[in-house]
C-alpha cells in the first residue's frame, strides 16, 4: 500500500507491515491509466539507498479516488 503522510511524505507499507519512507525520483511516469513509480528508500542503511524501486499502478486495479491523489501529490512532488 502506498500513502502519503501529514509531513506530505511518500510511505510504502509492506505485508508484514513495515512502513517504509520513499522520495519519488524524476522519471516517474504518471498518465491517468498508468503511473509508473520510481522510488528511493530514505533509510539510512547504505545499500538500500543504491536501490531503486519500481511500482506499476493501474487505475482500474485501484481507488478511483485514492488514484487520483496519488497522481495529483506526485505530479507535484515531482515538480518540486
Amino acid at each position: 500500500m502506498i500513502k502519503v503522510n501529514i509531513k506530505n511524505q511518500l510511505q510504502l507499507i509492506r505485508q508484514d507491515g513495515q512502513e517504509l519512507n520513499v522520495t519519488a525520483l524524476g522519471n516517474t511516469l504518471v498518465t491517468p491509466y498508468l503511473t509508473v513509480l520510481n522510488c528511493r528508500y530514505n533509510q539510512t542503511n547504505f545499500l538500500q539507498r543504491l536501490f531503486t524501486l519500481h511500482i506499476i499502478i493501474f487505475s482500474d486495479g485501484v481507488d478511483v479516488e485514492a488514484y487520483r491523489r496519488l497522481r495529483v501529490f506526485l505530479r507535484w512532488a515531482i515538480v518540486n
